[in-house]
């Protein structure tokens, strides 16, 4: 049995380039610009009681009191050091361990080997975004990372063996820090990069110099066995981390690698990975390589900026790609909103006026931002709004009660935008219509709550006449189930509430929640919401409800469909839903209240 690691750092203070600061986001986790205490865990999974080599998935609390789950995983066979999950290969669900922190995550590594005779590839993610693809092809452990997550706040990490080319993998010692995104001071930094880029009398701290750069023939196609490399350097510098805004490769053939000025890699990325925070390399060097063996339509990478950690000289350093960058931080305290500089521009600037905000002046804040500028549409343009908000892949109507799995493809049944909608009904599949997720008894249907898209929903019309008024919740024993798994029945003891509740499948919990977080909030102390069994008068929240939906939104991150359900939305009625953008929100927020 091993001893659990609970290590703890305060971290040196340190400043940045005159007249420039980073925000919280793009500091790292060994040096801010702050001291404050980041501590380091490592989960040995020696609280694990599981033994044996067939594949079972569970659960066990772990290092920091957090669950930790376990999908298709064995427990003898495959030791690294003591306790070691291994987990399956060709799975589905994929198998995996993960857990969800609370007080956010700075950097991840931990150690992998392969127990059989196929090599290992892994998936680390972090809210439900891959962070990297780790693969590992000898019998001997190696410590793989660490690679940066700098995420605040409830983050879900995973790893996932996904591949079904690739082998069992044997996985130990998962060692994350503590990130609570740091503190930043009022500035503006704006630069140019052209070729090389030259500073003097730099102070010790991370500096951010350049933008906008991408690979070569960024976005046209690359021909087949392409293999460029553009280098990024400055001297004197100790670290060197990038960050990308557009990824685009064929996934399975084209790759893109981060490697040391000596060619090492650290990590390697495939597919379209939309924005994301890359590894991070020691040294004044690093290597971005794209490389393909079949032609696409577009492909390779737009990086945003990058950044040197520098020790404090004189020092020049150079890019291969012309770009400008302007930006802005404000002044915040540990704990506060904070900006995610993973996200678009424009997502970030719809919000530049709360960040640095905390308790009851941020939620203020935010309804401010979410109700003004808002654009009423009628009941019946709901229609519309969901041919923008609710299209699965294959342009069908997205209805959350009736896909089997969250890909929206998975279904009984399928609905056409501009037919189907209901009519009447009397089994699934008959017609689809609008769900209100906060039911529109509960405010004499008045305007702009009863045609607010970001509640109410395409649904299928039995199913929502079956979910009728009642609140979501856990059922324990359930008296009708759709065909997708939603079920209506009595809630459990656990979750504080007995009454008659419906239940989402696990993929549309999270969603759920956060359409409630969304509606607490724009219509937060609106006298014509009324008290009913999972809210007060005002929008607010009864306790039992505040509990069971944040754990839903943690154990279901934001998904890729739900930022396009919100951008679809945003297109019409010019709001957002500031828990889909910033899902660590729903923490800093007090619902009940």
């Amino acid at each position: 049995m091993k001893t659990l690691k609970v290590l703890f750092a305060v971290l040196l203070a340190v400043s940045v380039l005159a007249g420039c600061s980073l925000a919280p986001e793009t500091v790292g986790v060994t040096e801010d610009s702050a001291q404050r205490a980041v501590t380091t865990y490592t989960e040995t999974f020696a609280n694990c009681t599981k033994t044996g080599t067939s594949y079972v998935s569970g659960s066990f609390v772990g290092v920091g009191g957090w669950t930790w789950n376990y999908v298709y995983a064995a427990w003898s066979g495959g030791d690294i050091n003591g306790k070691t999950p291994v987990l399956a290969k060709g799975k589905s669900p994929a198998a995996s361990v993960y857990t969800t922190v609370n007080n956010g995550v700075g950097t991840v590594s931990f150690k992998v080997k392969k127990p059989y005779s196929t090599a290992v590839s892994l998936l680390l993610k972090a809210n439900g975004t891959t962070i990297a693809t780790i693969t590992h092809s000898s019998t001997t452990a190696a410590t793989k990372g660490p690679f940066t997550v700098n995420r605040t706040g409830s983050v879900k990490l995973e790893i996932v063996q996904s591949s079904t080319s690739a082998g069992q993998a044997s996985i130990d010692d998962i060692t994350w820090t503590s990130y609570d995104g740091g503190t930043s001071s009022s500035s503006s930094v704006s630069s140019s990069v052209s070729s090389s880029v030259s500073s003097s009398s730099v102070a010790a701290g991370w500096v951010r110099e350049t933008s906008t750069a991408t690979s070569p023939n960024y976005p046209s196609a690359y021909g087949n066995n392409a293999n460029v490399t553009t280098t990024f350097s400055k001297t004197g510098a100790t670290k060197v981390r990038v960050y990308f805004s557009a990824f685009n490769t064929e996934a399975n053939y084209d790759k893109v690698y981060l490697k040391t000025s000596s060619g090492s890699t650290v990590a390697t990325y495939s597919g379209n990975k939309g924005a994301f925070l890359s590894a991070e390399v020691t040294g004044a060097t690093m290597k971005v390589v794209f490389t393909s063996d079949s032609s696409v339509t577009a492909a390779g990478w737009k990086i945003d900026y990058v950044e040197y950690y520098v020790t404090g000289s004189s020092s020049s350093s150079s890019v291969s790609s012309s770009s400008s960058v302007s930006s802005s931080s404000s002044s915040v305290t540990p704990g506060s909103f904070q900006e995610d500089f993973s996200l678009s521009q424009a997502v970030r600037d719809y919000y530049r006026s709360a960040y640095g905000l905390s308790g009851s002046a941020l939620k203020t804040k935010l309804q401010q931002i979410i109700t003004a500028g808002y654009v009423t549409k009628s009941y019946s343009y709901l229609y519309t709004i969901y041919a923008d908000a609710d299209r699965t892949s294959d342009s069908k109507v997205w209805d959350i009660y009736s896909d089997r799995d969250g890909t929206g493809l998975n279904r009984p049944y399928t609905y056409s935008f501009g037919t189907g909608t209901c009519g009447t009904y009397s089994k699934e599949g008959d017609c689809y219509n609008r769900e209100h997720m906060i039911p529109q008894s509960k405010f004499n249907e008045a305007s702009p709550m009863v045609s607010d898209a970001h509640h109410v929903l395409p649904t299928d019309g039995k199913v929502n006449g079956m979910r009728s008024s009642y609140p979501h919740g856990a059922v324990s024993s359930a008296t009708w189930t759709s065909q997708n798994g939603s079920k209506l029945g009595s809630g459990t003891s656990a979750s504080g509430y007995t009454g008659t509740v419906f239940e989402p499948i696990n993929a549309y919990k999270g969603d759920t929640a956060r359409i409630y977080f969304y509606f607490c909030v724009r219509y937060y102390n609106n006298s014509a919401i009324q008290a009913w069994e999972s809210m007060n008068t005002g929008a607010k929240l009864k306790t039992w409800a505040q509990t069971l939906y944040r754990q839903w939104a943690s154990a279901d991150p934001v998904s890729a469909k739900e930022i396009a359900r919100n951008n679809g939305v945003y297109t019409h009625q010019k709001n957002r839903n500031p828990f889909v953008d910033y899902p660590v929100l729903c923490n800093m927020i007090d619902f009940t209240n």
